[in-house]
C-alpha cells in the first residue's frame, strides 16, 4: 500500500505541474489571443551569443510606435513591458526592495484586459499629463496599506522619485514567474537603436500568429532603414513562448514520474503474485470442499483491488504534501508554479491507474494459479511453482528495466550539474563578492557640478580599505546576470556591410586583475586609461581577436563603436562563460568606465574570504553614503548556484524517482528471493544433510537475485540509450553513453541485487536440516 502511495503522490504532484505550467490557459481574457512579438535580424544568425536575436530580437520604444500605429485590424493592443528590481526609499527608514515591472500604456487595458481591483490602469495620455504614475498588485495594496480604497492619489517615492499610485491591479497579474509588486510607466526614448525589450500584444479577431507575423512585417519594412532591409516581425503565442525553456525539462520529469507509477504498480503486482502462489494449497482445498472456481477468482481480485484502493487514497493525501514540496524548491525559471494545485482530473488518473493496476495483479495470478484440482494444488506441483515464479520473475525484471532507465537519466543529469559546476567559467569565482549600490537621485547625478562626479569611484577607493578586501572594481555588467549590453563595432580595414556585434562592458581601472579575467596578449586598463581626457582604449576577447585579425595581434589595432568613438586596443582577455554557465561569450569588447562617460555600475570585491567581508562591506558603504542602499551582495559562488538552479532542481527530482525505483526494485527482488528459498525448504534441507556446505547453497540464492538485476539491468540500458535522446538537449558536458554513469548504475544494481538477497541467504544459513525435511 506504501508502495502504491509513493507512486501516486510522485505522479500526481509532476502531472498538475505540467497540466498547471504547460496546459492550463493563462489567467486573462481569451488568453489565445495573447503573442510575443519579435523582430528578426536575419544577419546576427551566425553570431556568437546573438543567434537568438536572429529569430527573437527585442524593439525601440520608436518601433513599437511605428507597429501600433499601422497594425489596425491586425493586433488589438501592443505594448512593452518588463520586470527587474526596484527601490523604494521612504524619506524615513531604510530602503526597501521591490520587484518592479515597467510597461507601456496599453498592457493592462488593451493587451491583458485586466480589470482594476480599484482606481484605473494607464492611458496613453499618462505619459504627458502623469509620466510619473504607478499602479501597484492587490498583494502589495494588502500588505502595504492593508486594502485602504484612499491609496489612489498617494505618493510613492520609486527610487528616490515620487509616483502617484492611479490602481490596483488583481492577484496574478504578471508576465512570467515573479509577479511585480508595483508597477511604473515606462518612459519613451527616441533613439532606433536603443533596443530594450520584446513587445507582448493581443491578436484581432479572426487573425491567426502566422497572419499577423507576415502583415506586420511589411509595416516593420516600409519603416525600417535601409540597412535593415531583411528585418521582418515574428509573432509567437504567448502562451508557449512562456514556457519555451522549461518545456522539456517538465515533460522529462513527467515521465521520470509516469515510470515511477509504473514501477510501484509492478512492485506490488510481483508481490501479490508472489502471495497468491504461496495460497495455492489454501485455495485448492477451498475448491476442493466446494468453492467455485469464479468464486475463488473474484476473493483474489477483490483482495487486490482493496489494497490498490487503499494505496490510492494514501497517495491522494501524500500528493498535497509532495505538491507543496515541489512549489518550495521550484528554481526561478519555472513560471506560474505558484499557480500549480492538485487537479482532479489527474488525481483520478492516477488513481485508476493504480486500481487498475492492482486489479491486474489481482487478475494475473487468478489466471495462472485458475483452481486446479484439489490434489494436484496441495502437491504443489513443479510446473505450477514455476510457471508462477516465471510470471513474477517477468514482473520483477521490467521493474527493475524501467528502475535502471530513471537511473541512467538521474545520473546523467547529476553530472551536467556537475560538469557545470566545476566548468571554467574565466574568473575568480570562489574570490569575489558583487553587489550593487544604489544612491539618491542627488548624489548619482549631482547638479551644478563642473564635471561629473564619480561618487561610485570614491566608494570603490573607500572600499579598498576594508580589511580582508584585497581589490574592488566595478563593471557595467556582472557575470551571469541577465543585464547585458552591446554594441556595433567597426574595425580599421573592416569592408562589411553590417557592422560586428559584440557584448559591451564599461569597467574600472584594476577590473581584470581583481575579476581574475587573465589578459593574454597586450594589457589590461589603468589610472591612466580610466579618465576623461585620455585616449580612447580598449579591451577585446580572445574569439572577437582571432575572428577580427587572424594570424596577427591585435594590439595596436583601432576600432570605432558607438558611432565614431575612436580606441586603441591595448589588450586580449581570455574568454569568460560570464553569460550563461554552457556558452562562451565569444565576441566582447571592454572600455574604461569614466573614459566613455558611464560613471555607473556594480561593485566586484575580491577578498579571500568572500563572505566574511560582507558585514563590513556595509557597514562602510554606510558610514560613506548614509542614504545608499547595498543591493543583492553575496558571493560570486551564489550567483554559479543560482545559474545551475534550474538542473540543479532537475537532477534532484530525477534522483528522488530513482531512489524511490530503486528501492521499489529490491523490494521485488527480495521478494522473489525469499519466495524461491521458501518454496526450496526440503530440497535446500536435503543439500545440508547430504553434506552441501552453506557457501555454495548461499551462492545459488544470490545468483539468482543477480540474474534477475542483470537480466533487467541489461534491457534497461538499451532502453535507456533510446530515451536519452529526449534529454540529450538537458545536458552539457556529458555524452549519453557517459561511462561514469553507466558504471554507477551498474553497481547500485550490484548493491541492491545484494542488499535483496542477503536476508534469504541468512535463512539459509540458518536452517536446521531436520526441521526442513519435517517441513510441508
Amino acid at each position: 500500500m506504501t508502495t502504491f502511495a509513493l507512486g501516486i503522490a510522485g505522479a500526481a504532484a509532476m502531472f498538475s505541474v505540467v497540466n498547471t505550467v504547460l496546459l492550463s490557459p493563462l489567467p486573462f481574457a481569451e488568453p489565445d489571443r495573447i503573442v510575443n512579438v519579435y523582430t528578426t535580424n536575419p544577419q546576427w544568425a551566425g553570431v556568437p551569443g546573438f543567434e537568438s536575436a536572429a529569430t527573437r530580437a527585442s524593439f525601440s520604444y520608436p518601433e513599437l510606435e511605428d507597429l501600433w500605429r499601422e497594425s489596425e485590424g491586425v493586433l488589438d493592443g501592443l505594448a512593452m513591458a518588463f520586470v527587474g528590481g526596484g527601490l523604494i526609499r521612504p524619506p524615513d527608514g531604510e530602503p526597501e526592495r521591490i520587484r518592479l515591472g515597467a510597461t507601456s500604456p496599453d498592457l493592462f487595458a488593451r493587451v491583458l484586459r485586466v480589470q482594476p481591483v480599484v482606481g484605473r490602469t494607464f492611458v496613453t495620455e499618462d505619459i504627458v499629463s502623469n509620466p510619473f504614475s504607478a499602479v501597484i498588485s492587490e498583494r502589495y495594496w494588502e500588505d502595504r496599506y492593508a486594502r485602504d480604497p484612499g491609496v489612489i492619489g498617494r505618493m510613492l517615492p520609486i527610487s528616490g522619485r515620487p509616483h502617484e499610485i492611479i490602481g490596483v491591479v488583481p492577484e496574478g497579474t504578471r508576465l512570467g514567474r515573479d509577479e511585480p509588486e508595483v508597477w511604473a510607466l515606462l518612459q519613451p526614448w527616441e533613439n532606433r537603436g536603443d533596443h530594450r525589450t520584446s513587445a507582448i500584444g493581443r491578436l484581432a479577431d479572426g487573425v491567426t500568429a502566422e497572419q499577423a507575423s507576415s502583415l506586420l512585417s511589411r509595416v516593420s519594412l516600409a519603416n525600417a532603414p535601409p540597412d535593415h532591409a531583411q528585418h521582418a516581425i515574428n509573432v509567437q503565442p504567448r502562451q508557449a513562448e512562456q514556457t519555451r525553456a522549461v518545456r522539456t525539462a517538465l515533460l522529462v520529469l513527467a515521465g521520470g514520474a509516469f515510470l515511477l507509477l509504473l514501477i510501484a504498480c509492478a512492485n506490488v503486482a510481483a508481490l501479490l503474485v508472489g502471495r497468491m502462489l504461496d495460497r495455492q494449497g489454501e485455495l485448492a482445498v477451498r475448491n476442493a470442499l466446494g468453492a467455485s472456481r469464479w468464486r475463488l477468482f473474484r476473493q483474489i481480485v477483490t483482495e487486490s483491488t482493496v489494497l490498490a484502493g487503499a494505496g490510492a487514497l494514501l497517495g491522494i493525501v501524500l500528493s498535497g504534501l509532495a505538491l507543496r514540496g515541489l512549489e518550495l524548491v521550484a528554481p526561478p525559471g519555472v513560471p506560474r508554479i505558484d499557480e500549480v494545485s492538485m487537479d482532479g482530473a489527474v488525481l483520478v488518473l492516477c488513481a485508476g491507474l493504480a486500481i487498475f493496476a492492482g486489479i491486474a495483479a489481482g487478475v494475473l495470478p487468478g489466471m495462472a494459479i485458475r483452481a486446479r484440482g484439489a490434489r494436484t494444488g496441495m502437491m504443489r506441483t513443479r510446473s505450477a511453482a514455476s510457471g508462477g515464479a516465471r510470471l513474477q520473475n517477468g514482473v520483477v525484471v521490467a521493474q527493475i528495466a524501467m528502475a535502471t532507465v530513471l537511473l541512467v537519466g538521474s545520473g546523467l543529469l547529476s553530472r551536467t550539474v556537475s560538469q557545470l559546476g566545476s566548468a571554467d567559467v574565466g574568473f575568480a569565482v570562489r574570490e569575489l563578492v558583487s553587489f550593487f549600490v544604489s544612491l539618491p537621485p542627488a548624489l548619482a547625478s549631482p547638479e551644478g557640478d563642473a564635471e561629473p562626479v564619480d561618487r561610485l569611484g570614491d566608494l570603490a577607493r573607500e572600499l579598498e580599505t576594508v580589511p580582508g578586501v584585497e581589490g574592488v572594481a566595478l563593471t557595467s555588467v556582472l557575470p551571469l546576470t541577465p543585464n547585458r549590453g552591446n554594441n556595433g563595432l567597426v574595425p580599421e580595414g573592416y569592408t562589411g556591410e553590417q557592422e560586428i556585434v559584440a557584448e559591451r562592458r564599461f569597467v574600472s581601472a584594476g577590473f581584470f586583475d581583481v575579476a581574475g579575467v587573465r589578459i593574454v596578449d597586450g594589457r589590461g586598463f589603468d589610472e591612466t586609461d580610466d579618465r576623461v581626457d585620455a585616449p580612447g582604449r580598449m579591451v577585446i576577447s580572445e574569439s572577437l581577436a582571432r575572428y577580427l585579425w587572424p594570424g596577427e595581434s591585435a594590439i595596436g589595432k583601432r576600432i570605432a563603436y558607438w558611432g565614431n568613438r575612436e580606441t586603441t586596443v591595448v589588450g586580449v582577455a581570455e574568454d569568460q562563460r560570464d553569460e550563461s554557465l554552457r556558452e562562451t561569450t565569444a565576441w566582447a569588447f571592454y572600455v574604461p568606465r569614466v573614459q566613455a562617460g558611464q560613471l555607473g555600475g556594480s561593485f566586484l570585491v575580491r577578498a579571500i574570504a568572500p563572505a566574511s567581508v560582507i558585514p563590513a562591506i556595509r557597514e562602510r558603504v554606510r558610514a560613506v553614503q548614509p542614504s545608499a542602499a547595498v543591493l543583492d551582495i553575496e558571493p560570486m559562488t551564489e550567483l554559479i548556484a543560482n545559474e545551475i538552479a534550474e538542473e540543479t532542481y532537475r537532477a534532484r527530482l530525477a534522483l528522488l524517482f530513482a531512489a524511490l525505483a530503486t528501492l521499489f526494485s529490491v523490494m521485488g527482488i527480495y521478494g522473489v528471493t525469499a519466495r524461491a528459498v521458501a518454496s526450496r525448504t526440503r530440497e535446500i534441507g536435503i543439500r545440508k544433510a547430504l553434506g552441501g556446505q552453506d557457501r555454495a547453497i548461499m551462492g545459488r540464492v544470490y545468483a539468482g537475485a543477480g540474474r534477475l538485476a542483470i537480466t533487467g539491468g541489461l534491457i534497461g540500458l538499451v532502453l535507456a540509450f533510446l530515451a536519452s535522446a529526449w534529454i540529450e538537449r538537458l545536458l552539457w558536458g556529458v555524452e549519453r553513453t557517459d561511462p561514469l554513469t553507466m558504471i554507477g548504475v551498474a553497481a547500485t544494481l550490484a548493491v541492491g541485487a545484494t542488499v535483496a538477497a542477503l536476508g534469504p541467504g541468512r535463512r539459509v544459513r540458518k536452517l536446521d536440516p531436520v526441521e526442513a525435511l519435517r517441513a510441508e
